[in-house]
């Protein structure tokens, strides 16, 4: 795979303005992307575009699903992206995507 011709992904994601983030209806879909990822690069580039790829194509589907980042998780060994349904989120109106 190309890892130069990427097609633009289209991101939504979500700020509440309290931390830790609020609690959620339900356990939330994760990508995680590992904290060493910067080693990863400079010790094995095809390695680091392997997870960059991984997590772009999870983040995608997610998307494409109707869902939203709307939070951050740490843990050892990286951080989650907590991504859970747009339509679940008590409130939120989000503008329609259009093309470009």
């Amino acid at each position: 795979m190309d890892t130069c011709s990427r097609a633009r992904p289209i991101a939504r994601s979500i700020a509440f303005s309290s931390w830790p983030a609020r609690p959620t209806k339900g356990s939330p879909e994760r990508v995680p992307i590992p904290t060493n990822l910067v080693e990863i690069r400079e010790n094995d580039r095809a390695a680091a575009a392997r997870v960059q790829v991984e997590a772009r194509e999870r983040f995608q589907k997610w998307f494409a699903k109707g869902y939203a980042v709307t939070g951050l998780e740490s843990r050892d060994g990286g951080t989650d992206y907590l991504l859970e349904p747009i339509a679940e989120i008590d409130g939120l109106r989000l503008p329609e995507l259009t093309g470009d």
